[in-house]
């Protein structure tokens, strides 16, 4: 089990394009390890934004940092980032997980070549499941205990309650007859 609190950095990115000058990359990744290097090694590390890299599909030498479900050939940005991950113990996110097709490509050339950019193109989208993971964290790690406002409702007028809510979110009908219900038995205790 968890305990306590773990810091979370999560830095935002836009490398330079793969057509882009080697000292703009250089001086990128340059700039990325010097603030990677401020953040204590205990906290956790999420690099989140367009790295403009095709890590590819093949793991041999990047074992530790690329998982199974890469896709395509590696170019010189994605050398690149395999690099920088690899020294600083980090994963490629992306390829941990086997994506659906229409999620891998996001981009279609007007040549008709297909581009796979990072995870973070769907910026909204991975707010929200990390949201949702850290709440999920959160609700399994420090449940919500019921306050007792008024000692004499019962423990089952506080479950319709809390049933009313979640009606409220999902169906306006059954709402209304939790609350009628909720002020019957209210009256009657």
């Amino acid at each position: 089990m968890l305990t306590g609190t773990i810091t979370t950095h999560i830095i935002a990115v836009y490398a330079p394009t793969e057509v882009s000058a080697d000292d703009a990359k250089d001086n990128f990744y340059t700039k990325l390890q010097d603030t990677v290097d401020t953040i204590p090694k205990k906290d956790l590390i999420l690099l989140a934004g367009d790295f403009n890299a095709h890590v590819g599909a093949s793991r041999t030498g990047w074992e530790m940092t690329l998982g199974n479900f890469g896709r395509g050939d590696t170019n010189n940005n994605g050398l690149h980032l395999l690099s920088f991950a690899t020294a600083n113990g980090l994963l490629i996110g992306n390829s941990l997980f086997q994506h659906p097709c229409k999620h891998q490509i996001t981009w279609r050339a007007p040549n008709g070549k297909d581009t796979i950019l990072d995870t973070m193109d769907k910026v909204d989208e991975e707010e929200q499941q990390i949201s949702n993971a850290i709440n999920a964290c959160a609700t399994k790690l420090c449940p919500n205990v019921r306050q007792r406002t008024q000692t004499w409702i019962s423990d089952s007028s506080l479950d319709l309650i809390d049933q009313r809510k979640q009606a409220k979110l999902v169906n306006f009908t059954w709402y209304r007859e939790l609350s009628l219900e909720i002020c019957q038995q209210l009256k009657a205790e």
